[in-house]
Formats: C-alpha cells, sequence, structure tokens
C-alpha cells in the first residue's frame, strides 16, 4: 500500500469498515481486541488520538499524526485484526474481514473540527444504538467528560485544549458542542429513532 499524502502535524478524521457491510466486531471481546491491538500501532507510529469510537460494523477516530504517516500503520493494525478474527471465525483464508481502503480525511478548518468533533460521538445516537453519547461504552465520550477513565492510547487532554483555556473549560465547551448537536438530530436527550445510516 503506498503511503498517502499527509501533512504532519494535522488532525485526520479516519475511519475504517467490515468488508461488504459485514460486522467489524460481534462482541466485546472483538472491540476489546481492535482497541489492543490500535494501542499498539498508534504507540509505535506515534499518533495521538483525541478521540474514537467503535460500532459495529465500522470505527472512527480523531488523530494528530506525526512524521510517520498513516497509511502503513492502518495497513499493520487492520491487517493484525483481520487475521485474528478470520482464525477466530475460522475463516481464514476465505476473504477479507476489512474493507481494504481505510477512510481518511484532514481536519483543515474550525468548521470540520467542530462537525467531527460532534459527529464521532454522535455516531451511536445516529444509528440508533443509544439516546445520548454518554451511554455508548466503545468511545472516547465518557472520558472526555470525565465520566470514566480514558484509554491508554486516549488523550483527553489534546482534545480539551481545542476548545478551552483550562480542562474544566474545554470540558464544557465540548460537552455543549455535542449536545447541540444531539438536539439538531432530533433526538433530545430520550429518542431513540434512527436519524441516519452512521458510516
Amino acid at each position: 500500500m503506498s503511503e498517502r499524502a499527509f501533512e504532519p502535524g494535522a488532525l485526520y478524521h479516519v475511519g475504517v469498515s467490515g468488508n461488504l457491510g459485514q460486522p467489524l466486531f460481534e462482541n466485546a471481546p472483538h472491540h476489546e481486541l481492535y482497541l489492543r491491538l490500535y494501542g499498539r500501532v498508534s504507540r509505535k507510529y506515534d499518533w495521538t488520538t483525541l478521540d474514537w469510537c467503535l460500532m459495529w460494523n465500522h470505527a472512527h477516530f480523531l488523530v494528530r499524526l506525526d512524521e510517520t504517516g498513516l497509511s502503513r500503520g492502518m495497513q499493520e493494525l487492520n491487517g493484525m485484526f483481520a487475521r485474528r478474527l478470520n482464525a477466530v471465525r475460522g475463516l481464514t483464508g476465505r476473504g477479507h474481514a476489512i474493507r481494504h481502503r481505510f477512510f481518511s480525511s484532514h481536519v483543515d478548518s474550525d468548521a470540520y473540527l467542530q462537525k467531527v468533533c460532534a459527529y464521532i460521538p454522535l455516531n451511536p445516537c445516529e444509528a440508533g444504538l443509544c439516546a445520548t453519547p454518554e451511554a455508548w461504552v466503545w468511545g472516547g465520550y465518557r472520558a472526555s467528560l470525565g465520566l470514566e477513565f480514558a484509554r491508554p492510547f486516549h488523550n483527553v487532554q489534546a482534545l480539551l485544549e481545542l476548545f478551552g483555556d483550562t480542562p474544566a473549560a474545554g470540558r464544557h465547551e465540548y460537552r455543549e458542542l455535542v449536545h447541540e448537536g444531539l438536539a439538531a438530530l432530533g433526538h433530545g436527550s430520550t429518542s431513540n429513532d434512527r436519524v441516519g445510516t452512521a458510516t
């Protein structure tokens, strides 16, 4: 896989999906396996992960890249995960578990940054899996609000610094942004109506 062009130090919205719409994660151990592998790869390639969310057939990350880029690390991550998953499922040699090309988008404006920072934690709500982003355990939002400890790869401070001069101020502004997005979806604080297809 050739390395895609990227800007060192810039933020990227990164996503990966199951192949042909198939589930990428079937249970909690699958989620945990992917997170362990992601943590290992992100350390190796010096990615700063500001936010993340695992769904059932895809995943999202907000990452600040270092000099090492993205493609090689994502290839390594998804290759390791797919091989282990196929071995567990007894599907070794029967096709790809993960769509062969991951998604990446340069977060190159304040407007897009605001959109991505709301979109990632709201993804489970859009998919009708929970009423509020605080209820979804397979994402970074709860840790960003201080409701639980962050995963080792999740740099909450780097996220909150985008929204305020202090952690408390950043957390308040970030929570307001996400809940404004939730209201815009028409969910309010209790609705489970599906608004759109999570991507």
